[in-house]
Parts: structure tokens; C-alpha cells; sequence
């Protein structure tokens, strides 16, 4: 029997209405979807979204977090179209999948262009109206918009870099990082500045292997700066639904 099958199942015995065959079925699917078994790691769009309706069918909470967290894993590992997640995201009201699923259909959209933010907004407008509705193309606009002001306020203000637990010049570390962190965001990107989560990605591998900012700073608060990049980049992931104007 091929998954595709066991979920046809699982959607009979939801409809046939016994209890007993839907909870073996669910006990099977929840053993199937651990991460040893490579199964997610390998489903298709149709699989996610078949996998997404019955979790919320059988009112699971419990698999319905763990089929969004590696769909959207697939989606940012660039594996899977977003479309299909931004369906489903609509559908059940998923709002971080959707955040997901919308950030990697704009940067999807706007690959390998460097335009105007206008031209920006035309290439997004021509590129998704074929495959997105006009409200869907309106929350991508938006987060265009918004991810390029966060990108902004984040070139101006560093983030606070926590003292060291041992660290006795914590001053002068906090000085260190502002000016290392305004020689990282203002050098000269390939990335677009709406693509954040790339960026910072960037940032923080640059953090981990800098040599002068290991010189610069504390060991304990270089260790707390690793720890800022970290954060500040699930920040930026959680805030995505509302850039979209999602929430």
C-alpha cells in the first residue's frame, strides 16, 4: 500500500465513521511522519495538504504542527512551490505556514531581479497573476513593502547585545558590536534587501567565523552575539504573517 493510499484510508474511516479504524489509522500516521521513517522529508505538496486537512479533521493538534513545521521546512529549503501551502495556510488559518509560504513566493518572484521597489511591485503583480488570486497578490505586495522597511530599521539600530555572564568590559563590547554590526548590513549585498531572513542567515555565519570580532568581543559576549543572530532570525520568521498583513 503506497502512503497515498493510507491517507485515502484515513479519509473513508473519517467518513465511515468508526472509531476504532480512526484511531489505529491515526496511530499508524503519527509512527509514519517521524523524522526517522524520511517520509516528509520526501512527500509532495498533495501529500502536505492531504496530510494538513485530515490533521485538523481528526481535530489533532499534535500532527498538525509537525506536518507544518517540515512543510515549511521544505518550502525555505526551496524543495516545494509555496502555492499549495498558501491554500491550506487560507483554508485551516495557519498563520505561520502562510508567513512561510508567502516570504518564498515573493523571493521566488522576484529571483535573480535588482529593480526599483515600483519595478519590484510590476515584476510581483505580472509574475503571480496567473497563479494567485488579487488578494493573494496584495499580501505579497505588502510584505514587499514591509520587509523592506524592517531591512531599513534594522540597518539603523543593531540589536542589544546581552552582557556575558564573567564579562567585566561589557562597554566596550556593546561599542565593538554596533560598529561591526554597521559594517555587515551596509557592505555590498547580492541578496535584496525584502530577502531578510537570507540576509541574516548571511550575517550570522559571517558573526560565527569573524576573527576580529572574536577579538573584539568578550569570549562570553561573543558567545551571546551567536545566540542574537539566532533569535533575531525567528523573530523575523514569526513577525512574517503580519508583514503580509496575515493577522
Amino acid at each position: 500500500m503506497t502512503f497515498d493510499h493510507f491517507l485515502m484510508l484515513m479519509e473513508e474511516a473519517y467518513s465511515a465513521g468508526s472509531q476504532d479504524l480512526k484511531s489505529w489509522l491515526l496511530r499508524v500516521v503519527l509512527h509514519l511522519v517521524q523524522p526517522n521513517t524520511g517520509l516528509l522529508q520526501s512527500a509532495t505538496n498533495e501529500e502536505f495538504y492531504f496530510l494538513s486537512n485530515l490533521a485538523v479533521r481528526y481535530q489533532h493538534p499534535r500532527l498538525s504542527h509537525h506536518v507544518q513545521r517540515w512543510w515549511m521546512t521544505r518550502i525555505m529549503w526551496g524543495q516545494l512551490s509555496p502555492l499549495t501551502a498558501i491554500g491550506a495556510a487560507q483554508q485551516h488559518g495557519f498563520q505561520e505556514l502562510a508567513g512561510v509560504a508567502y516570504y518564498a513566493q515573493l523571493c521566488s518572484s522576484l529571483e535573480g531581479t535588482s529593480p526599483s521597489r515600483e519595478e519590484c511591485v510590476q515584476e510581483i503583480d505580472a509574475e503571480c497573476r496567473v497563479d494567485m488570486l488579487p488578494k493573494q497578490t496584495t499580501h505579497l505586495i505588502n510584505g514587499f513593502y514591509s520587509l523592506w522597511t524592517r531591512w531599513r530599521m534594522l540597518s539603523e539600530n543593531s540589536p542589544v547585545l546581552p552582557q556575558g555572564e564573567g564579562c567585566t568590559c561589557h562597554n566596550l563590547c556593546v561599542d565593538n558590536w554596533k560598529a561591526r554590526w554597521l559594517a555587515m548590513v551596509h557592505r555590498n549585498w547580492s541578496i535584496p534587501e525584502f530577502d531578510i531572513l537570507r540576509r541574516l542567515q548571511e550575517m550570522s555565519q559571517m558573526v560565527k567565523g569573524d576573527v576580529l570580532l572574536g577579538r573584539a568581543l568578550s569570549p562570553q559576549c561573543l558567545v551571546k552575539a551567536n545566540a542574537v543572530m539566532t533569535d533575531l532570525r525567528n523573530k523575523v520568521t514569526r513577525e512574517l504573517p503580519h508583514h503580509f498583513d496575515l493577522d
